[in-house]
C-alpha cells in the first residue's frame, strides 16, 4: 500500500480511498474550503431559506438547469415580464397569497438565473413586496382571512443567496459590490423588523383591549385602574409571540444565517479577486512598462472586512446573531482565498481566538448544565458551541500555503502537526471530529510544493521534497492507526455484545486489539516528533 501511494500524484482523489483521519472518515469530495456546507443550494421546503449539503445534487441541479435553459430560451424574458407584472400593479391590488406563495416561487426562480439581471429583478419584487405588506397592514388594518401580512426572513436570504452566487462566479460585478448589496439587505431587514415590532405591538394592544372590553376613551373620562395589569398582559402576549415567530423563523430580524452568507459571499469575492490578480499578472509578465495593477479592493482587505463583520456579529449581543463554527470557517477561507503575504498569520490568528473562545463556552456549557459538552455527537447538546473543526485548521494550512512569506510552508507544517496532536485531547474529552483528514495533509503537500517553486538553489527545493515526503509517509501512518483503532473498537463491540448475550459459539474476531491500535499510535508520534526535530533543526 505504501509503496502504492509513493508511486502516485499527490491529489485529493488519489488521497480519498487511503486518508481518511485519526478519529473519522472522511473523503475530501465531502467538503471544500467552507467545510461540509457546500457546495451550496437554497432549500425551500421549510418555512426559511437555509443553506444545506448539496454534494453531486448540485452539480445534477446545475446541469438540469442549463437543460432547461436551452430547451426554453425565453425563460429568463418570461420571469421578468411577470415581475414587471407584478410590479406595475397599483398599491393594494396584489392579493396577500400572492404576496406568501407566487412572489416568493418567482423569487426562487429568478434566482436560478444565476444573473445579475436575474437578482435584480428579486430585490425589486422584495422592496415591492414589502410596501404591498406595509399597505395591507395600515390602510386596510391587515388581512381579513390571514391578519397582518410579514415578510419573514425567507424572501431576504433567498436574495441575498442570489448575490452571494454571483459573488462565487465573479459576476457581481467585482469589488465586493455583491457583499454591498447584501448589507444593503441586512439594514432592510433591521429597518423591518423595528416596524414589524412596533406593529404586532399595536395589534397587540387591540387585540387585548378588545378581549378585555375596555375602550381606548371611556366617555365619563374615569381612570383606569386596570392599566397596569392590562399592559402587562400586552407586554406577555408580544413577548410569546416574539418567541414562537423567532422559532418558526416568521420574523424578518437578522440571525447568524443571514450574516453567514455574507462572510460566505466575502470569502468567494476574495477568491475570485485573488485568482483575477494572479492571472492578469502572469498576462503581464515580462511586458514592457508597469505590470498589472488595479484600484479594486485587494483580496486581503476584503478578507479583513469578512473578520470585521465577524467582529460585529460578536459585539451586537443577541442569541440569534452569535457566531458559530461555520461564521469562523468563512473568515478563515477568506484568508485561505486571499493569497497574500499575511494570510497565514491572520488566519492563525482567527484560529487562536476561535479557540479561546471555545474555552470559554464550553466552560459555561459544563457550569450551567452540569454535564461535560458531547463532542462525539453533537446533536445531543442542549446548545451548540463554536468549536474548531477539521475544516478550520485546513484553511489556516492552506492559508499559510498559498502565502509567499518566508516560513509559510513550514507554518502549515506546524498547524498540521498541532491538529494531529490536538486529535488525542479531543478523544479524551469523548468525541472524534479533531483528526486531520485527506485534504489537511494534501494542503500541507501542496505548501511544500509551493516552497520548492519559490526556492532557486537547489539544495532548497531538495529539502522541500524531502519534507513533502516525510508528511507522505505520515499520512500513511496516521491512516494505518486510525484502521487499526477503528478495527479494535469493532471487535470490543462485538466482544461485549456477545458476552450480554451470551453467545460466544460461533462468534468470529478478526484484526487488532487495541494494543495494536496504540503500537501505531505511538509510532505516528514518534515520526511526528522527528517532523518536529526537523523542523526546529532547519
Amino acid at each position: 500500500m505504501k509503496d502504492a501511494m509513493n508511486n502516485t500524484s499527490i491529489t485529493a482523489n488519489n488521497l480519498s480511498p487511503r486518508c481518511p483521519v485519526v478519529f473519522q472518515k472522511l473523503r475530501p469530495h465531502q467538503r471544500n474550503d467552507h467545510g461540509s456546507h457546500f457546495p451550496l443550494k437554497l432549500s425551500f421546503s421549510t418555512s426559511t431559506a437555509t443553506i444545506i449539503d448539496a454534494d453531486d445534487d448540485h452539480y445534477e441541479d446545475k446541469r438540469n438547469s442549463n437543460k432547461n435553459k436551452d430547451d426554453n430560451p425565453n425563460q429568463e424574458r418570461s420571469l421578468f415580464a411577470k415581475v414587471d407584472s407584478i410590479i406595475s400593479l397599483g398599491m393594494g391590488n396584489i392579493h396577500p397569497r400572492d404576496l406568501r406563495f407566487k412572489c416568493l416561487q418567482l423569487m426562487e426562480d429568478c434566482c436560478r438565473l444565476q444573473t445579475t439581471a436575474g437578482v435584480h429583478s428579486v430585490e425589486t419584487l422584495l422592496r415591492r413586496m414589502l410596501k404591498e405588506m406595509r399597505h395591507i397592514n395600515d390602510v386596510d388594518g391587515g388581512d381579513p382571512v390571514q391578519g397582518q401580512l410579514y415578510a419573514g426572513d425567507r424572501p431576504f436570504h433567498t436574495v441575498m443567496f442570489g448575490w452571494a452566487r454571483l459573488c462565487s462566479r465573479g459576476k457581481d460585478g467585482g469589488r465586493g459590490r455583491g457583499a454591498d448589496r447584501i448589507e444593503e439587505l441586512i439594514k432592510l431587514m433591521e429597518a423591518e423588523y423595528e416596524y414589524e415590532a412596533e406593529t404586532r405591538k399595536k395589534f397587540a394592544r387591540e387585540k387585548v383591549l378588545k378581549t378585555i372590553g375596555i375602550e381606548d376613551e371611556k366617555e365619563d373620562n374615569e381612570e383606569d385602574t386596570r392599566s397596569t395589569e392590562d399592559y402587562e398582559g400586552i407586554l406577555q402576549v408580544q413577548v410569546d409571540d416574539d418567541q414562537k415567530r423567532r422559532r418558526e423563523r416568521l420574523s424578518c430580524q437578522p440571525s447568524v444565517q443571514t450574516y453567514n452568507i455574507l462572510l460566505y459571499s466575502l470569502s468567494e469575492t476574495a477568491k475570485h479577486i485573488a485568482t483575477t490578480a494572479v492571472h492578469q499578472q502572469r498576462k503581464h509578465r515580462g511586458r514592457k512598462g508597469a505590470g498589472y495593477s488595479s484600484s479594486a479592493p485587494s483580496a486581503l482587505q476584503i478578507a479583513k472586512r469578512s473578520e470585521s463583520t465577524l467582529e460585529t456579529m460578536a459585539t451586537l449581543h443577541a442569541n440569534a446573531v452569535r457566531p458559530n463554527t461555520q461564521s469562523y470557517t468563512y473568515v478563515l477561507s477568506a484568508y485561505a482565498n486571499a493569497q497574500a503575504p499575511t494570510s497565514g498569520n491572520n488566519a492563525e490568528r482567527v484560529l487562536n481566538m476561535m479557540k479561546r473562545i471555545h474555552e470559554m463556552e464550553r466552560e459555561d456549557y459544563e457550569n450551567t448544565y452540569g454535564v461535560p459538552y458531547n463532542y462525539s455527537n453533537l446533536d445531543e447538546n442542549k446548545q451548540k458551541i463554536v468549536t474548531p473543526d477539521v475544516v478550520c485548521y485546513s484553511n489556516v494550512i492552506k492559508a499559510y500555503g498559498n502565502s509567499s512569506a518566508t516560513g509559510s510552508a513550514e507554518k502549515a507544517e506546524e498547524i498540521l502537526l498541532s491538529l494531529i496532536q490536538s486529535a488525542g485531547i479531543t478523544n479524551e474529552r469523548g468525541g472524534g471530529n479533531m483528526g486531520p483528514d485527506a485534504i489537511s495533509f494534501e494542503t500541507t503537500i501542496r505548501a511544500w510544493a509551493n516552497a520548492a517553486s519559490e526556492r532557486r538553489n537547489p539544495r532548497g527545493r531538495y529539502e522541500a521534497a524531502v519534507r513533502a515526503e516525510a508528511i507522505l509517509n505520515l499520512m500513511n501512518e496516521v491512516a494505518d492507526a486510525a484502521d487499526a483503532r477503528e478495527m479494535a473498537l469493532e471487535n470490543s463491540k462485538k466482544e461485549n455484545t456477545a458476552a450480554d448475550g451470551n453467545e460466544h459459539d460461533g462468534l468470529e474476531i478478526k484484526g487488532g486489539t487495541l494494543q495494536d491500535a496504540d503500537l501505531l499510535q505511538e509510532k505516528v508520534d514518534k515520526n511526528t516528533d522527528v517532523i518536529n526535530a526537523a523542523r526546529c533543526c532547519s
